[in-house]
Formats: C-alpha cells, structure tokens, sequence
C-alpha cells in the first residue's frame, strides 16, 4: 500500500519546529494538545456566528500527487468530541461547519458537517465547489451507540456528536465514487449510508489531488473547551478500496531517545546542564542542542520502545531531524541506524545538504526496515538505535 503521508502531530507548544514547512501551512494560531497517542494539532475556533469564511486552516500540499499513478485516494483520521457539530441556527448558511477538503483537478471537494432536518445529530455532507452531492446520517451506521445531543443556544440548537471517532474516507478517483466508515466509542468501524441507502455517494471523477485541508469550527459561548482538534492523519493511495483503507487502529506515535547516556557520542553538548538523549528530544530550537565540527563524527541512541498496547502491524516508521549550520558552508548529515545496541549502525536514508542558519526540518519515511529490507516489526522497533553522523566533506 501506497503511504503518501502520515503525521501524528506529537508536538506539544513549547517546540521551536513542529510540523514541517516543506509541507503544512495554516491560517495562525494552531496550537498542540493531548489526544488519541500523545498529542494532536488543535485548531483555533472561529467567532460565534461568523462565516465559514473565517475558519482556521491547516493545508497539507507539496506531496506527490497519488493519481498521476493511482485511481483511489484514502484519508482518515481521528477527531476530538464535540468536534462533529453543525454550526449554530443563528448562522444561516445551511448549518454547515468545514471538515476537510481536497483540491483537485475539477475544484474543491469538501466534506462537511450539517445539520438534519430533526435536529438530532450531525450528517456528513459531500459537496463539489459548492453543491451537495450526497449526504450520511450518523445514525444510518449499524449498531452506533453515539451521543446525539440537541442543546438550545440563544434560542438555536447545537447538534453534534459527542464522542472521540476515528474517520476513514475512501474516493474512488476514476470512478468517481466516494465512501466514509465511521469508529466512534466502543462501535467498531462501520461503513455509513447516505440519504439513498447506499454506502458510496456518485462524484465527479477527478484526475490529480495537489491540497488537503482540515478546517476548524465555530466557538460558541456557552460551549467551552471545545476546540477542534486533529489526531493520527493518513493519506494513501492505491488501486481498490482495500488498498487505501487503513481503518481506525491507525496510531502515530512519536519515539525519542531513552533517558541516559548515548550508546556512541562524538557529537558535543552545547548546555552542560542537559543530558544528550534530552537535547534530541526536546526540539526546542536553541536552549539544548548536540553540534559537530568535523566530517564522520557520530553519535547513536537506544529509542523508547512502542506503547504495550500499540497494534502489531508497522505501516512505517518516520524519521525527522531538526538541524541547521552555524556559519559554515557545505554541511550535510545522514542518519545511522543499527538493529540492536551491539551492532555498528549503517548509513540510512537521503544525505540532508544543511544550507542555512535557520532551523529546518528533514524527514524520511521507511516502510520496511532499511537494515533487512524487511517488514517493520515491533520487536525491530523496539531494539533499534537511531542516530546521526556528520557528512560534511571540507574541500
């Protein structure tokens, strides 16, 4: 299967560099905050009121585009509660409330929220630049046992649902089909029907994907503490449904090194009051570093293990450093990586060219295991050790 992107958004607010700038950008003022594993982006809402116009954003572009070899796209991620809500009455552009969209060869396709016609609940509405092409009721999964909540405002009602949910959206690209499974409290995936009974929704079929976007939501007064906020995001590609479908035991966790001191370090402290394996870690732009001064020197650490109850399957690993220059020309670096503590650790991934005196963030993703070529597994998680090593060559 076919990973485009995935992001676990593990930061927390205190981090100089968070998501990378070579593919997010937003509208301001996201923020970090507890979630499904460790932390996801919280998104700040807009007034009370006010038009979709004035949603906070955060766009995912500068990715291959999937379809120039693929005909199905797929994209799921997990959602705070009280987060799937219609906008309030008061506001009159049809209830609605910005979920996600995609930016596409014919326009925008979005996926948003509204509001049914009894006011129990949220739907799922599809719309192409605009026009509602098909809409999913909550409530037509089979077995849900989600809150529905009607709660007055002002004389309005505040329909949503009242639980954390893992989403999986499925576009058939070529075919033009769309389709979204739904995971929410202790309800199992499930596919959800639209008004007509069927589990896909006709769109028009679209040739390239270049933007996605997650939106926020309104704030409403007298419903405090509810931002929206975005956790374990996927997005692949594939053939078949089957092949982009990763469903809702997706989790993203973000590793770093163990406490103590590293197994090799060449590389040199820059705060003598802070351990090495914290240095990496904390990504905090200058209050704690680790530097190198000359070509090959490298340093290597024991990582954290998985969480005990991570699921088995490894799709990938992610491996991203925070680096800049410090005056000098022709830096570079690569990662090392050995399969146990014991073993010497091999060259991995891309050389990075470090140009600049500004933080940037490099990251590569591995799919299999680049030391055996071999599947992830939690056991090659849990024994490797990551490092870096000084690539520069002083002519």
């Amino acid at each position: 299967m076919p990973v485009v992107f995935f992001e676990g958004f593990n930061f927390d607010d205190s981090q100089a560099i968070t998501l990378n700038p070579a593919y997010w950008t937003n509208s301001g003022g996201i923020g970090f905050s507890s979630a499904r594993t460790g932390y996801g982006v919280r998104m700040p809402s807009r007034g009370d009121n006010t038009a979709l116009s004035g949603n906070s954003w955060l766009k995912l572009s500068n990715f291959t585009d999937p379809l120039a070899t693929y005909s199905h796209i797929g994209i799921g991620f997990w959602i705070s509660s009280q987060s799937i809500r219609s906008a309030n009455s008061a506001y009159t552009e049809a209830n609605f409330e910005n979920l996600f969209s995609l930016t596409t060869s014919n326009g925008t396709l979005s996926i948003d929220i509204a509001r049914p016609s009894d006011n129990i609940g949220a739907l799922l509405v599809v719309r192409e630049n605009g026009a509602t092409m098909g809409s999913y009721d909550f409530r037509s999964a089979a077995g849900n046992n989600w809150q529905h909540n009607n709660t007055g405002f002002g004389g309005g009602v505040l329909s949503f649902i009242g639980h954390d949910m893992y989403l999986d959206f499925v576009f058939n690209a070529a075919g033009g089909t769309f389709a979204v499974r739904a995971a929410g409290n202790n309800t199992l995936s499930t596919p959800l029907y639209n008004s007509s009974g069927a589990a896909t929704t006709a769109i028009t079929s679209f040739s390239s994907v270049t933007e996605v976007k997650l939106y926020g939501q309104q704030w409403l007064p007298a419903w405090t503490g509810a931002n929206r906020v975005f956790d374990d995001f996927y997005f692949t590609a594939g053939n078949a449904v089957a092949d982009v479908f990763l469903g809702p035991n997706t989790r993203i966790y973000r590793l770093v090194p163990e406490s103590g001191d590293p197994i090799s370090y060449e590389w040199q402290n820059d705060n003598v009051n802070t351990m090495p394996y914290y240095a990496v870690g904390s990504n905090n732009g200058d209050a704690n570093y680790i530097k190198s001064a000359a070509g090959g020197q490298k340093t290597h650490f024991v990582m954290q293990n998985l969480p005990g109850d991570a699921p088995a399957y490894i799709q990938g690993v992610k491996v991203f450093n925070v680096v800049r220059k410090a005056g000098l020309d022709n830096q570079s670096l690569v990662n090392i990586m050995a399969s146990t503590s014991g073993d010497t650790p091999q060259e991995i991934g891309p050389t990075y060219s470090i140009p600049s005196e500004t933080y940037s963030m490099k990251e590569n993703v591995f799919l299999t295991n680049p030391i055996t070529s071999s599947d992830w597994t939690t056991s090659a998680v849990n024994n490797m050790v990551l490092g870096v090593k000084n690539k520069t060559v002083v002519i």
